[in-house]
């Protein structure tokens, strides 16, 4: 597991998930031993349950609507995470969606916020999309500000004992790109990199990481650069 791993702060680990990577990060966090070393979930762009979210995407076609409910029955509900989000508790949640969501309905956050247990928050993005809540500068806001709050992000409390960084400049706040060490979160990492880059407008032809933990940076966001058609 991620807590054997070396050079892992274990004091500072949170779970994101995305879309179906959301519904899956809740029922394993409820399940989970390990749930008191979690310092938050973070679910974006999440459905409340398999049956309705299978009936929705049903109901978009007109060959599939008369069948919906009859073919809902076919899907397992037992780990939807309507079910298992009280479960989570007391490790904290923050629920994102955009508004303008056409793949999960919006209505799926609103149902998984009322029935999740406090400490919990809910960030509603206006004018975003599926999974593309956090290429907004205020929605990055409150993101960052979440992850300070549940311990991801550290502040120095004292200027006189900032953090000095590898390159040996002095900083106040530090993030440890190191906790990026799965899939998921190498992916999410470099889709947050390709929007900056992108919303830019810098003119560019290379993405040169510094190594070491920049060749890892390098080739995720040129992955990510590649999905949105700049290869």
């Amino acid at each position: 597991t991620i807590l054997n791993l070396p050079n892992i702060n274990k004091e500072n680990i949170f779970i994101f998930g995305q879309s179906l990577g959301g519904a899956i990060a809740v029922y394993t966090l409820s399940a989970s031993p390990y749930k008191n070393r979690i310092n938050a979930l973070i679910i974006d762009s999440a459905f409340s349950g398999y049956k309705l979210i299978a009936r929705e995407e049903f109901a978009q076609f007109i060959l599939t609507w008369p069948l919906q409910y009859p073919l809902s029955l076919l899907i397992d509900d037992s780990y939807s995470p309507i079910r298992w989000i009280k479960q989570i508790y007391p490790v904290p949640i923050l629920i994102i969606h955009g508004d303008q969501d056409r793949i999960v309905s919006i209505d799926h956050s609103s149902v998984l916020y009322a029935e999740a247990l406090y400490p919990k928050e809910l960030l509603q993005v206006k004018d975003a999309g599926h999974i593309q809540a956090l290429t907004l500068k205020y929605a990055r806001e409150e993101f960052i500000g979440f992850l300070r709050k549940t311990g991801a992000l550290k502040f120095s409390p004292d200027p006189s004992k900032d953090f000095t960084l590898k390159s040996k400049r002095i900083s106040p706040w530090f993030v440890n790109v190191g906790d990026f060490n799965d899939g998921e979160s190498l992916d999410s990492l470099g889709r947050f990199y390709s929007d900056a880059i992108l919303n830019s407008d810098v003119e560019f032809d290379i993405i040169y990481g510094i190594p070491e933990k920049g060749n890892f940076r390098a080739a995720t966001t040129s992955m990510a650069l590649a999905r949105k058609g700049r290869n």
